[in-house]
């Protein structure tokens, strides 16, 4: 019995097994399907504003990552969580830029940054999965397709890109 114990804390950290991922992925997952009330508004996107430490009515990408995080038992010591470019500023944080692996391959619960237009973070969410052109995301604060009433936590296919940087805010 204990070999069997000794083989297991031997091998699970070279599966991958990570708890602090895990609890995000549950946590992240849980929210697919919130909808705002009105515009930026609603008594869940209250809480993700009131957990980033803005106003309620503020745009929630950030403040739904950073409430993730929380919720999940780690603090990413993000300044200003609600700006979705914060979640890039440290540099050691970021492990993949357009695509090109810097560090190491993404995982559940890293942090993606979406840029729009000039290289520039315009929205934020996690890391899921991938294939070979989209990363799987989850996200908040955006539209989970063109027929969605409104916007929500939904759990997207995005063009990679579309995502400038995935950062590490988990080991």
């Amino acid at each position: 019995m204990n070999k069997i114990i000794l083989f297991l804390l031997l091998i699970l950290p070279i599966c991958g097994f990570n708890q602090n991922r895990d609890r995000l992925k549950k946590v992240y997952t849980s929210q697919v399907g919130i909808k705002e009330v009105g515009n930026n508004r609603g008594d869940d996107i209250f809480r993700y504003q009131n957990a980033a430490g803005v106003k309620s009515g503020m745009p929630w990408c950030g403040s739904f990552v950073y409430w993730v995080y929380k919720e999940s038992g780690i603090n990413p010591n993000v300044k200003s969580p609600a700006q979705a470019a914060s979640w890039f500023i440290d540099k050691n944080k970021i492990i993949i830029i357009r695509g090109e692996i810097k560090k190491r391959k993404a995982l559940p619960g890293d942090v993606i940054g979406i840029s729009y237009s000039a290289n520039k973070i315009g929205h934020v969410g996690f890391y899921d999965s991938e294939t070979d052109k989209f990363y799987i995301t989850v996200e908040g604060n955006t539209r989970g397709g063109k027929s969605d009433p409104g916007e929500g936590v939904y759990r997207l296919k995005r063009i990679k890109r579309q995502v400038l940087y995935i950062s590490n805010y988990v080991d």
